[in-house]
């Protein structure tokens, strides 16, 4: 019976490894070609990798220097679609769906 016990945790702690392996995408890093400045803002950061077409970005090396992310491939299969499916573009903060204005040094206008 006690062995039974130990094989049914094994395998049960065996198969919960296994599902965590696979359940987080791959993160790519890339550095920001748009982003200007000599000290990095994460929010302005994050802000310009969006209208570059990643999905967010954050400051590296104590601020001096913003890095995009987005999902990268590696596990092959089919591609990722979208949730929505298309329709309306998406209503930003104060009912826009325009995308704030970036000076030349990454900041808002």
């Amino acid at each position: 019976m006690k062995g039974k016990i130990t094989a049914t945790a094994s395998m049960f702690l065996l198969l919960l490894l296994l599902l965590t392996f696979g359940a987080e995408a791959d993160r790519c890093e890339t550095r920001s070609k748009g982003y200007k400045g000599t000290r990095c803002n994460n929010h302005n950061c994050w802000a310009v990798c969006i209208t570059e077409g990643n999905t967010g970005g954050f400051c590296k090396r104590m601020g001096t220097k913003c890095v995009c992310t987005r999902e990268c491939g590696g596990g092959g299969g089919a591609p990722k679609v979208p949730p929505g499916g298309g329709g309306d573009p998406p209503v930003l903060a104060g009912g826009s769906n325009v995308r704030p204005m970036l000076g030349r040094r990454g900041y808002h206008v």
